[in-house]
């Protein structure tokens, strides 16, 4: 599968700022940005284009780009391709540490609650730590085949259910439900 070349700004034209410029304007920019953004196109194609429609915000507001400056538009007009490994690399390692701390310190209160199958609270015990790896391993994978991205959704769908059985489970047994006579934890 072909991973289709879209830039920002041509996201931006089409999306959020469509209703800044005409269908005709736009076009143009757009068609300047699939032809690889040439410099000979900035000074009597586009910048007139940028001068009449975007200029009154991205030319004064300092919070958002200034497109009347013909390199911080050709920024724009790069192909956006996703997270760098670089940023891939530090979120990975944020989430890989971070998370697995909390499901480890979940899981450890979670092994105390009662009435539970051992194994069925293995099985839960052990699926968000999976499902974080599936997670994960699917960022790395969807920089190079985008039809990964749907394993980014799964991963994090199975870690939160299992997180939030595991929670909810805990929580009841700690803050609702009656401690029966006979057991360990029963003082009067």
């Amino acid at each position: 599968m072909e991973i289709e070349q879209v830039q920002k700004l041509e996201k931006a034209l089409n999306g959020s700022m469509k209703q800044y410029a005409s269908p005709e304007d736009r076009a143009k920019l757009i068609e300047w940005v699939r032809k690889g953004a040439p410099d000979k196109e900035w000074k009597n194609v586009v910048k007139p284009i940028v001068e009449k429609n975007c200029a009154k915000c991205h030319g004064v507001i300092p919070s958002i780009p200034d497109l009347t400056k013909k390199e911080v538009i050709k920024e724009l007009a790069k192909v956006d391709t996703g997270a760098t490994i670089e940023q891939l690399t530090r979120v990975s390692h944020i989430h890989l540490f971070g998370m697995a701390f909390i499901f480890m310190l979940l899981g450890f209160v979670f092994s105390f609650s009662i009435g539970i199958n051992k194994i069925v609270k293995s099985i839960l015990i052990f699926t968000p730590f999976a499902f974080q790896f599936i997670d994960i391993s699917a960022w790395w994978l969807t920089k190079y085949w985008p039809d990964f991205a749907w394993f980014v959704i799964i991963g994090g769908f199975g870690y939160f259910t299992a997180s939030v059985i595991m929670i909810l489970i805990s929580l009841y047994q700690m803050w609702i439900m009656k401690p029966r006579e006979g057991n360990a934890w029963h003082q009067d």
